[in-house]
């Protein structure tokens, strides 16, 4: 005999694929149970639960915005301003007038 026979060698792979099958079946038990356990502890927050009141605020800092930015002394360094209560355009890309840009968000 010159070498193993094809079904010598194709043994220890059968073995690992049998293996691999019971894998899924295992994992699938598990989350199984992890999901009916999931399901069972959503019921604890019950029926009696209200939504807490939103906080009484204006904006998203606590002290008012600047009415301006530092500037700074580069190229672009302007300083910016806030335009509170406006809208902002559906097509805001625009606003940053950029021929590379243009092409990407529309």
């Amino acid at each position: 005999m010159t070498g193993p026979r094809l079904q010598d060698r194709a043994a220890p792979i059968q073995r690992d694929v049998a293996a691999a099958r019971t894998l899924p079946r295992a994992a699938r038990a598990r989350w199984l149970v992890v999901g009916v356990a999931a399901l069972a502890a959503s019921c604890a927050v019950g029926p009696d639960f209200e939504t807490p009141p939103a906080p009484a605020v204006s904006g998203y800092t606590p002290e008012p915005l600047p009415a301006e930015t530092a500037s700074a002394a580069v190229a672009g360094g302007e300083a910016q301003r806030f335009a509170l209560g406006e809208d902002i355009s559906a097509q805001w890309w625009t606003l940053f007038h950029s021929p590379a840009l243009n092409p990407c968000a529309s």
